[in-house]
């Protein structure tokens, strides 16, 4: 059975409508015109290596034109790259293990090559946080036109995705960000300090994190 994901995708500077697409059905809709289906035996995704993987993978729409330069102090300690922090998050919680990896678009040809999504991965059944949409960038800038896709989310399993609005109450379930300045945790030590919270969450958080998110379904 398909685990059931959760998810929802905030623009915090124009508020504009964004959310994840299957790139599955991306492949389908631009498959041969003569063809209903692809072609078995006479076409690589109809192998299944590729079209399983394929069939995991879900990409982030840009809700438009854009040109976004750095202003983060975050040093990447990589020589000639600048970070680059878009204004979304992606907000995702599972009813049982399941791990999402964050990733440059690789199938999709975007017009910016000069950046690349900073690749990520999580138990999102551990864990409720935001995922920030990070780059590294060789001219300091990030740009997508409309419809191109931001990033990549793959899961490690089939998944049904549920879309649900970010309330006031689930924005109190988020703390681990806010509970390690309170620490004053900088640098290396709050990644650390992140990642051993990430570890030990409680599993009645999420399950109250889940419920919330019922009740707030699109």
């Amino acid at each position: 059975m398909p685990a059931n994901v959760y998810y929802s995708l905030l623009d915090q500077q124009y508020d504009l409508k964004i959310e994840l697409k299957s790139l599955w059905a991306y492949l389908i809709s631009m498959r041969d015109s003569k063809d209903s289906l692809f072609r078995e035996n006479k076409d690589i995704f109809y192998c299944p290596a590729v079209r399983e993987r394929m069939q995991r993978i879900f990409f982030v729409p840009s809700p438009r034109d854009f040109n976004r330069k750095s202003s983060d102090k975050v040093k990447v300690g990589l020589k000639g790259l600048s970070h680059v922090r878009l204004p979304h998050q992606l907000l995702m919680v599972s009813d049982e293990p399941v791990i999402a990896s964050c990733s440059n678009p690789f199938f999709h040809i975007v017009s910016d090559t000069q950046s690349v999504v900073v690749p990520s991965f999580m138990n999102i059944n551990s864990w409720y946080r935001p995922i920030i949409f990070s780059y590294l960038s060789k001219d300091a800038t990030v740009s997508r036109l409309k419809n191109e896709p931001l990033m990549y989310v793959e899961f490690d399993k089939p998944v049904v995705l549920h879309e649900y609005n970010f309330t006031s109450e689930l924005k109190t379930l988020i703390n681990i960000d806010d509970e390690s300045k309170r620490r004053g945790k900088t640098g290396n030590n709050k990644y650390v300090s992140l990642n051993n919270t990430y570890l030990e969450t409680n599993p009645d958080h999420i399950r109250r994190v889940i419920d919330v998110c019922k009740l707030n379904l699109i």
